[in-house]
């Protein structure tokens, strides 16, 4: 995969998880009073989370080539951590 194709990719993963996020956020309030308190504090993290990612994206259009790999695996790894998290939350408003 070519750097421009990866950057699309990667816009492509970050529009997506904007969009689970704010769907797990009004599917939330249907959730019990506990797991809606366990979801707003999941909720808070992966905002965090969604930051920081926002943040590496906007670094892989700037990153010369000798970063570009290492950057391109970081975002890899920082969008992975959302799988986790959308999980957890998926449970919660499930239950």
């Amino acid at each position: 995969m070519n750097r421009q194709e990866f950057k699309e990719k990667a816009k492509k993963t970050l529009d997506d998880v904007f969009s689970r996020i704010e769907d797990l956020e009004k599917k939330s309030k249907s959730a019990s009073q506990k797991a809606r308190y366990e979801f707003n504090e999941e909720i808070a993290e992966l905002k965090i989370q969604k930051a920081k990612l926002e943040k590496k994206y906007h670094e892989l259009e700037d990153v010369g080539e000798e970063q570009w790999e290492k950057a391109k695996s970081i975002f890899k790894e920082s969008s992975e951590s959302f799988k986790k998290g959308f999980e957890k939350l998926g449970k919660l408003v499930n239950n």
